[in-house]
């Protein structure tokens, strides 16, 4: 019986994987005004500083066999300049006051980049950057019996962290003696806010 089980679990694991493969980014109304300044820290230069207006967002379901057991989850991102991306991995809570935490990522759609920055909370509507300075005040709505995030207001300003992720990149930071541990830092500053389309 435990036998069977198991192959039940991974049979439904490697569908969910199969379709989340297939399943695209799907394009939503969003709202929002984001000041930011992006760097590219290998060249110690600024790529981009501006203040934009948000208009729309795009979602992409993260874990379908996650969903089936537990509740919705998805990541959300936004383009904020050139291929240059800010998101939200956003999930669907009973309570809202049981929500540990989230995690929010600065990418690239042209290229592999690994980010990854925690938020816990520490009030109902209020949570902390783990690793550096800065503060979230967010909006809730209920979504399938169920709260998810809708707004973002930065309190403070954030900086989002991402580096190179292929293997060649790796491999190139393995052997030069002069390497970042980032590749690029996206700072977003204080009163920046994303209302996320649903």
């Amino acid at each position: 019986m435990k036998n069977i089980v198991t192959k039940i679990i991974l049979l439904l694991f490697v569908i969910s994987t199969i379709l989340l493969m297939l399943s695209s980014f799907e394009e939503r109304e969003s709202e929002g005004l984001v000041k930011f300044r992006i760097i590219d820290l290998n060249k110690n230069s600024v790529i981009n500083s501006d203040e934009i207006v948000i208009e729309r967002s795009f979602a992409k379901e993260k874990n379908i066999l996650y969903q089936i057991i537990m509740r919705y989850t998805e990541d959300i991102y936004f383009e904020i300049h050139d291929k240059f991306v800010i998101g939200l991995s956003r999930y669907c809570y009973k309570d809202k006051d049981s929500i540990s935490g989230f995690g929010m990522w600065l990418d690239r759609l042209d290229k592999k980049a690994f980010s990854w920055e925690w938020y816990r909370q520490i009030d109902t509507d209020l949570f902390k950057k783990l690793q550096g300075e800065g503060d979230l005040k967010v909006e809730y709505e209920k979504r399938e019996e169920c709260w998810m995030i809708s707004k973002i207001t930065f309190l403070g300003d954030h900086t989002f962290r991402a580096k190179k992720n292929s293997i060649l990149d790796m491999f190139r930071k393995f052997i030069s003696s002069d390497n970042h541990e980032d590749d690029w830092n996206c700072i977003i500053y204080e009163g920046s806010n994303i209302r996320w389309g649903n």
